[in-house]
């Protein structure tokens, strides 16, 4: 439509520049009438687009900034299983985040890139919006997290507290165990701690 709008005003300025029987009078009109369409045409040019979008949440608050990486060596390397992404938000003291990973998402898949998890109620309704922005800070890749319909593995914290339960149960069947809880009545076993300087 522009290109045509030009193409006519082209069009009369090489028609009063051939045709010598105009006077001055009716040249100064055209010229002022092409004048005023250009004009017009430029105005129109610089209208902006108006924002399009239909919902307050969708509208941006702040720019999209690249990764924030702290060393030159990319944390990527690092992140081999869900495990390491955990550890990752732990040393990153994101405690939300963590509790979320580990007590709230069943995972079902892992992938370098892609995360397949099932979620109870409990699950922070901004997670994966957090989970996707930290992993792209961290190592500076998109991640795709979605959500699946299978339950998926117990959460870390299920597993944690299965693993504890089963060395209580494996302590209460050692002898010096069984003669100290035997002793004191009152006595129970509550966790198991290793010996470190062993």
């Amino acid at each position: 439509m522009y290109i045509l709008q030009l193409l006519h005003l082209k069009g009369l300025r090489t028609k009063t520049a051939q045709d010598p029987s105009m006077g001055t009078l009716e040249m100064k009109d055209q010229k002022q009438e092409i004048l005023q369409e250009e004009k017009i045409l430029n105005d129109n040019n610089n209208l902006k687009i108006k924002s399009q979008l239909k919902s307050t949440d969708q509208v941006k608050t702040s720019a999209v900034e690249g990764p924030k990486l702290k060393d030159e060596k990319l944390i990527k390397d690092k992140i081999n299983n869900f495990e390491d992404i955990v550890k990752l938000a732990n040393k990153e003291n994101e405690i939300e985040l963590k509790y979320d990973l580990e007590r709230n998402v069943n995972l079902v898949s892992f992938r370098k890139g892609t995360i397949d998890i099932s979620f109870n109620e409990k699950l922070n309704k901004n997670f994966i919006k957090i989970l996707t922005e930290k992993l792209y800070n961290w190592t500076g890749e998109r991640w795709i997290i979605s959500l699946n319909k299978k339950i998926g593995d117990k959460t870390i914290y299920e597993k944690q507290n299965e693993s504890k339960n089963n060395q209580i149960n494996d302590a209460k069947n050692n002898k010096k165990i069984k003669l100290l809880l035997q002793t004191f009545d009152d006595a129970s076993l509550i966790d198991i701690k290793k010996d470190e300087d062993r």
